[in-house]
């Protein structure tokens, strides 16, 4: 039986070595869905954080980011036993407050409790306040929409550019991008497209394509860039 909804996990199988992914498709297929289940399952397994970046600073506000994973809190998947193996806690909630993704444990009698940063929020037009910081303990960086239905941020490519090398140090050179968009504006527009020679209209459904980058030596980093174009997982 054929999948229902698409999960990133499964491209990455396929690419180990690929760094990042560009993941176009319609709303509702899985992108981003399972781009957050891999940020807190791999929370709760091996204590590696996150950070999510949008485009401007509107998009990260509390009461824009309030439901991001309300969807995910609940997915039967989640090992909550590994972070709490004594049950101090009813229930777990991932919500922001001020720069940061926390995990919020909620006792039986409904209280909040505070627990630690799960997840650093950036936008795209403050990476330069994001530059510099010491993120040793994340592994996934999830840039949300993307492509959306407005025009792209100047800053797309330089600030991702900043983001990534800010985390993904020397110290950290595993971390997995993982851009997620909907083919909403024109898309060849988008400066990550448009660097790829992307023809969106001519690939093929539920394909990988991957795309080689050189690194600032000149080396070729091989499949260093996966594109997945994502239809008709309904």
């Amino acid at each position: 039986m054929a999948k229902q909804y698409f999960d990133v996990a499964d491209i990455m199988k396929e690419s180990p070595e690929t760094m990042l992914y560009l993941i176009v498709g319609q709303g509702g297929v899985g992108k981003t869905y399972s781009a957050k289940f891999r940020c807190v399952d791999r929370f709760l397994r091996f204590k590696k954080k996150f950070s999510c970046i949008r485009n401007v600073t509107p998009e990260i506000s509390a009461s824009a980011l309030s439901s991001t994973f309300s969807d995910v809190e609940e997915d039967k998947r989640l090992e909550w036993d590994l972070y709490d193996p004594e049950h101090k806690y009813y229930c777990f909630h991932i919500l922001p407050k001020g720069a940061y993704f926390w995990l919020v444990g909620e006792d039986i009698n409904g209280k909040l409790v505070w627990l630690e940063q799960f997840g650093r929020i950036v936008a795209i037009s403050k990476a330069e306040a994001f530059k510099g910081g010491a993120y040793n303990d994340a592994d996934t960086i999830l840039y949300d929409e993307f492509i959306s239905e407005s025009k792209p941020h100047p800053r797309t490519k330089s600030g991702l550019s900043k983001i990534i090398g800010t985390v993904a140090r020397k110290t950290n050179p595993d971390v997995k991008v993982i851009c997620c968009g909907n083919p909403d504006y024109a898309i060849e527009l988008n400066p990550l497209i448009e660097d790829l020679h992307i023809d969106y209209a001519h690939l093929q459904d539920n394909t990988a394509y991957y795309f080689d980058r050189k690194a600032d030596d000149g080396q070729i980093l091989a499949r260093n860039v996966c594109f997945f174009k994502v239809a008709n997982y309904k």
